[in-house]
């Protein structure tokens, strides 16, 4: 988290005659490093995130080589799965180019709730159930 501050710091503190600089610094993070990032940090496995989610196994681990651009649910799933915080979730919503979770929208706010609750991906499915919304695919 202090390096991200950092570098915002450093991009808010940029002239415009250091820019091409600071770009070509930059590293061009993807989903699916990020997410492998994630799954080092809290020392878990693929499979067993898989395990706690609907995601079909073999599509999963294309996810998580990146050969395949998961649906915002999937990215969803996961990040439950892992017991991620919003911002973290967003994250990876964003560098799936899904968008973020939007709190004025009924079932994003549903999700919201069920992230920041640390639910699994079959305590959301049943709150979504509850309230009629689509389940996670």
């Amino acid at each position: 988290m202090a390096e991200t501050n950092q570098l915002l710091k450093t991009i808010q503190e940029t002239k415009s005659d250091g820019l091409s600089t600071l770009m070509e610094s930059l590293d061009n993070l993807t989903f699916s490093q990020y997410l492998n990032h994630i799954l080092e940090i809290k020392h878990v496995t693929k499979a067993q995130v898989l395990s706690m989610t609907t995601i079909q196994r073999n599509y999963g681990y294309q996810i998580f080589d990146g050969s395949k651009a998961p649906n915002k649910d999937k990215v969803i799933q996961l990040s439950l799965a892992l017991g991620l915080d919003l911002h973290i979730t967003n994250n990876l919503l964003s560098l799936s180019n899904n968008g973020m979770l939007y709190p004025k929208v009924k079932r994003d706010a549903l999700l919201i709730y069920c992230i920041e609750n640390k639910k699994s991906v079959y305590e959301t499915n049943e709150c979504l159930m509850e309230y009629r919304l689509e389940l996670l695919d």
